[in-house]
């Protein structure tokens, strides 16, 4: 299942996705820039998602303090958070079995997810 919602607040969003606590990203697991606009960003394509990076476009700017907006009102949406979420045979799959089968089906659904995501931007 995909789930996409407005992200309404860049400080928020930030906290959540490299805070500390439940909500942060597992350790070893990292987001990546994807995307057509990636390189116009001055952002690399495939490298790890930075905070910083991620909280300047949230905030509207672009690496260099570049602005990438003509509005900055405080209806203007910072961003938007997709979640793709496997169905539950894939996830009790994933971990209840042993590693050696469960490690593939893991990483199979990552790399189905990550080709979506490549397909949409």
């Amino acid at each position: 299942m995909i789930r996409i919602r407005q992200v309404r607040d860049a400080v928020a969003a930030t906290t959540y996705f490299f805070g500390e606590g439940a909500n942060s990203q597992a350790e070893g697991e990292e987001g990546v820039w994807i995307g057509k606009a990636v390189s116009g960003l001055g952002l690399t394509p495939e490298m790890a998602v930075g905070k910083q990076e991620f909280s300047d476009l949230l905030h509207g700017y672009a690496p260099g303090n570049i602005p990438v907006f003509q509005r900055f009102d405080s209806a203007r949406i910072p961003g938007w958070d997709l979640v793709v979420s496997p169905p539950k045979s894939i996830s009790i799959a994933a971990n209840c079995l042993d590693p050696k089968f469960s490690v593939p089906v893991a990483q199979s659904f990552a790399d189905a997810a990550y080709q979506s995501f490549r397909y949409f931007v």
